[in-house]
C-alpha cells in the first residue's frame, strides 16, 4: 500500500525538491572565500584580459542570483531553533524524510555523494538541519493557525478523544488487477486467513503468496502508525484494536484492496502531541469547521514572525530584495 503511495509521488517530490535550489553550504563557503580573498589579497580574485574580478562584484552577483532565499534560510534558523526542540519522534520524522529524498535520488542512478554535492549540503546533517528548519516553519505556522483560528484546548481535547498508542504493523495486501477481481482477491485474503487460524506463520505465508501471486500480492513493514497518520480510516481502525501478536480475523478494505494486518508491537498513549499529530489535528479542526485558509497565508505568517524577531537588515540592496518579497504577499491584504 505505502509502497504504491510512493511511486506515484516520487515524480513531484523530486520536482519539488529540486525546485527549492539548495545551495546554503556552497554559498556560505563562497562567501567565507571571498572574505579572506578580500583581507589576502587585497580584495582581488582573479584578472583575465586586463580586467579584475574583485571579492566585492562576486559578492554583488551572487547577491543577484541567489536572491533573499539564502538569508531567509539562515535568519529562520536561528528564530527557530530558539523557539523549538524537537523530539526524537519530530527528529526520527526528519531522518525518515531525508532518507526518502535520497532513495528517490538514487533510483535515477546516483548516489548520496552526489546527491549531497549537487544540491549544495556538506554532508547527510547538513541536509537533515535544511529539513528540521522547514519542519520548523511549518510547526510555527500551524502553531499561529492554533491560535488565531481556534479555541485554547480545542487541539488537546481532540487529542484527547482520538488518539491512541502506536501500533507497530505488518500486513499482506491483495489487490485486484484484469486477472484478479474484488471477489478472487477477497477470497485470497480469506483464504491466508483460514491458514493463519490453522497454525500457519505470518511471514511464511506472506512469503508464499508474494512468490505464488506476484502481481496481486505485496507485504511490507508499515512501522508505527497512530491516529493522526495519513493512512486509509478503515486500516487505523483495524490495526488499533489488535493485541500483539494478534492479527485481523476479516480482511480490512482500503482502496489499495484487501489488507490481512498483523499486529508486532503497541505502546502506550503519551500525554504529549508530536509535532506531526499536532499539524494533522489543527488541519482536522480546521476543515471541520469550514474556515478558509489564503494560499498566501503561510508566508504572511512567517513574514511577522521575522517582525517579531525585530529583523534588520544592513545591506541595502538585501532590504530592498525582502520588500519585494514580501510585497507579493502582503499586497492581497492592502487590496482587502
Amino acid at each position: 500500500m505505502e509502497e504504491n503511495k510512493k511511486e506515484n509521488e516520487k515524480e513531484n517530490i523530486l520536482k519539488k525538491l529540486l525546485k527549492k535550489e539548495i545551495i546554503i553550504s556552497l554559498v556560505v563557503g563562497l562567501i567565507l572565500g571571498l572574505i579572506i580573498m578580500f583581507f589576502v589579497n587585497g580584495g582581488i580574485v582573479a584578472r583575465v584580459g586586463g580586467q579584475l574580478v574583485t571579492a566585492k562584484s562576486l559578492y554583488n552577483n551572487m547577491k543577484d542570483y541567489y536572491s533573499i532565499s539564502l538569508v531567509l534560510e539562515d535568519i529562520d534558523e536561528k528564530i527557530l531553533d530558539k523557539k523549538y526542540q524537537l523530539s526524537e519522534e519530530d527528529k526520527n520524522y526528519i531522518k525518515e524524510t531525508a532518507d526518502g529524498y535520497i532513495s528517490q535520488y538514487e533510483e535515477y542512478g546516483y548516489t548520496e555523494e552526489d546527491f549531497l554535492t549537487e544540491n549544495g549540503f556538506s554532508d547527510y546533517e547538513d541536509f537533515c538541519k535544511y529539513l528540521e528548519t522547514d519542519y520548523k516553519r511549518t510547526i510555527y505556522f500551524y502553531d499561529t493557525l492554533e491560535k488565531t483560528k481556534l479555541g485554547s484546548d480545542d487541539v488537546k481535547n481532540y487529542y484527547n478523544e482520538n488518539a491512541f498508542g502506536k501500533v507497530n504493523t505488518k500486513h499482506i495486501l491483495v489487490q485486484t488487477s484484469d486477472d484478479m477481481t474484488d471477489e478472487q482477491a477477497l477470497a485470497l485474503a480469506n483464504e491466508i486467513i483460514t491458514k493463519l487460524n490453522d497454525g500457519g506463520e505470518f511471514d511464511a505465508l506472506a512469503e508464499e503468496y508474494t512468490t505464488n501471486y506476484p502481481e496481486n500480492v505485496i507485504t511490507e513493514d508499515l512501522g508505527e502508525i497512530g491516529a493522526f497518520d495519513s493512512i486509509e480510516s478503515s486500516y487505523i481502525e483495524a490495526a488499533k484494536e489488535l493485541e500483539v501478536g494478534a492479527y485481523t480475523e476479516t480482511p480490512v478494505e482500503t482502496s489499495y484492496g484487501y489488507h490481512v494486518i498483523y499486529c508486532v508491537d503497541k505502546k502506550e498513549k503519551t500525554e504529549d502531541i508530536s509535532g506531526m499529530d499536532r499539524i494533522a489535528i489543527i488541519t482536522n479542526l480546521i476543515n471541520e469547521a469550514g474556515i478558509e485558509i489564503d494560499d498566501t497565508e503561510y508566508y504572511k505568517v512567517l513574514i511577522q514572525m521575522r517582525e517579531d524577531a525585530n529583523l534588520k537588515f544592513f545591506d541595502k540592496e538585501l532590504k530592498t530584495k525582502y520588500d519585494k518579497y514580501c510585497e507579493q504577499y502582503l499586497e492581497t491584504d492592502e487590496e482587502e
